[in-house]
């Protein structure tokens, strides 16, 4: 008797599952343009919820990473891959398994957990922010790109969002 309920049940609930599972498989898993696009536009217009979308993004890219193997990580590195150096200023630790030198980035990503703690605290005062997310674009300059030379992408449209709040 209890048999078609379940059957009928999880008829329903096992493609909602699949669906939702999909969903959070694919959400945000900055491939493309778009991923790229959404995720600073909620930056920009939602700060908590980018920072709790940073939350859900670090896990797909955790596991995006060690699934990697090492030659493909050196490879894509050299070629200056915009998803490795994103990660690299919010959870360089993560790549310690496949870059020896994954501290050299950690100024770089305590400046920028000072810039959104500043961001996400109602009490900081604008000077305080302008100066710490100066104080990030600048190591930004010196560990990405070198001195004097313009910010690219990711690294451009955060900091135009940091700015912005």
């Amino acid at each position: 008797m209890r048999t078609p309920w379940v059957a009928v049940i999880l008829s329903f609930l096992v493609p909602l599952l699949a669906l939702n599972a999909l969903a959070s498989a694919d959400y945000l898993n900055l491939r493309s343009p778009s991923d790229w696009d959404q995720l600073f536009k909620t930056c920009e217009s939602n700060w908590a919820k980018y920072e709790s979308e940073l939350i859900r993004l670090r896990k797909v890219l955790k596991r995006e990473i060690d699934s990697m193997s090492e030659s493909l990580y050196k490879s894509r590195y050299r070629k200056g891959d915009a998803k490795i150096r994103f990660v690299r200023v919010h959870w360089p630790s993560d790549f310690s398994a496949k870059d020896p030198g994954w501290e050299m980035y950690r100024d770089c990503s305590e400046l920028n957990w000072e810039v959104r703690k500043l961001l996400s605290s109602p009490s900081s005062d604008a000077k305080a922010k302008k100066n710490s997310i100066d104080a990030f674009e600048r190591c930004l300059q010196k560990t990405f790109y070198g001195r004097g030379k313009k910010v690219e992408h990711p690294f451009d449209r955060l900091i135009a969002c940091y700015r912005k709040h």
